[in-house]
């Protein structure tokens, strides 16, 4: 077991730091109420300056389901369709690659209101049925820099279902777009939602 640390004042905030961190051989560990999410004593740093989107959704699907419908390329691709129906109404999927495996890249370009837009990434970690964590890039600016996306899949408390958590980090210079970007991320869920309740 590795020590516990509290969080430096610079990110002390609920959902950041909650409860502590801990440092073990593998590196840093993120502790949250029920779930640990490891990080490497390379990303430590970053947490000095970077800000941290949060939504959470319940899925009626257990774990394993909502796992899989983040990762099978052919569910992300209808989960896509169908959250670029609720951006634009003429859009449309121009590319479309998905390697789901740890260093695994993925590749999305999309054509919304005559603008070519593109999203790719790099899986960093894929623990079926609970964690997924992978680079995110729209910038090419961004790919020295790329934003970490982390998603924690957890069983309903008391249900059949799922809770899902999904934290994106952002630099502080974008403060003031992390309204927009929590709200983005939960209509993503959402378009993944309403793809499982499909198969039920």
């Amino acid at each position: 077991m590795g020590a516990l640390f509290s969080c430096p004042v610079s990110v002390l905030d609920p959902d950041l730091c909650h409860p502590a961190w801990q440092l073990t051989t593998s590196g840093w560990e993120r502790l949250r109420p029920s779930c640990i999410v490891p990080l490497t004593q390379q990303d430590w740093p970053f947490m000095q300056h970077k800000l941290e989107a949060k939504v959470t959704h319940r899925f009626a699907a257990p774990p394993e389901s909502v796992f899989d419908a983040f990762v099978e390329p052919e569910q992300v691709r209808r989960w896509q369709e169908a959250w670029l129906s609720q951006r634009c109404d003429n859009g449309k999927i121009t590319a479309f690659s998905y390697d789901p495996q740890v260093q695994g890249r993925f590749a999305i370009e999309t054509l919304e209101d005559g603008r070519t837009l593109q999203n790719w990434g790099t899986f960093l970690a894929l623990d079926r049925p609970t964690r997924i964590r992978h680079t995110h890039i729209t910038d090419i600016a961004e790919k020295n820099d790329p934003a970490i996306i982390t998603i924690i899949i957890e069983p309903e408390p008391e249900g059949p279902g799922s809770i899902v958590t999904l934290y994106d980090d952002l630099d502080q210079s974008q403060a003031g777009a992390l309204p927009q970007t929590e709200r983005g991320w939960r209509h993503m869920l959402e378009a993944i939602d309403a793809i499982l309740a499909q198969k039920t």
